[in-house]
């Protein structure tokens, strides 16, 4: 990926070998190389697809050649202990949703639920490592749930009345109880 623009550097002070491979003049214009990788959608947006190299950001940042690769789960729930958990993540939403209308989309799907202690023990694990250039590691929970366990669980521990619908009927409510409370 390529950027342009009227705030754009010329070049990196002093560093003439790095400001010739990174700056280009294209049209008149002065391009920067990112490192990025991203395609056109079809929508006229980018996605973003990753590095061209190892250089990773970590709070703000650069880091580069990181011998390892570490899979984030797409699901890190609460604590194993405690079950606290960030209201914020996609699981609480659904589980709000559900209550909100007291309907449950009944989908075939798993989840991969994993303790984020459970990550962070992992990751503290892996940066111990010896050694572990090009190897990646995959932090998941072997144990996938399902949603209709979860709605299961929801009515018969949490005491929620909740039917099933399809999907396409739940997402119609959710929408309906959204602009209700947009009034």
């Amino acid at each position: 990926m390529y950027i342009a623009g009227d705030c754009l550097a010329r070049g990196y002070l002093h560093r003439p070998e790095i400001t010739a491979a990174r700056f280009i003049q294209h049209g008149g214009t002065i391009l920067y190389k990112t490192g990025d990788l991203a395609r056109y959608l079809s929508d006229g947006n980018l996605e973003y697809l990753g590095r061209s190299d190892q250089q990773i950001k970590i709070r703000g940042f650069r880091v580069r050649g990181i011998p390892m690769m570490i899979y984030r789960p797409s699901n890190i729930m609460g604590d194993t202990t405690s079950g606290i958990c960030s209201p914020d993540s996609f699981v609480i939403k659904m589980i709000q949703g559900f209550t909100q209308v007291g309907l449950a989309p009944d989908i075939d799907a798993a989840l991969n639920l994993v303790p984020v202690d459970y990550v962070s023990r992992a990751i503290l694990h892996l940066s111990r490592t010896q050694s572990p250039n090009g190897q990646a590691f995959n932090v998941v929970n072997p144990q996938t749930y399902s949603w209709n366990k979860l709605v299961d669980w929801m009515g018969a521990c949490q005491g929620y009345s909740l039917k099933r619908v399809s999907h396409e009927t739940w997402c119609a409510e959710v929408i309906n109880v959204i602009g209700q409370d947009q009034d």
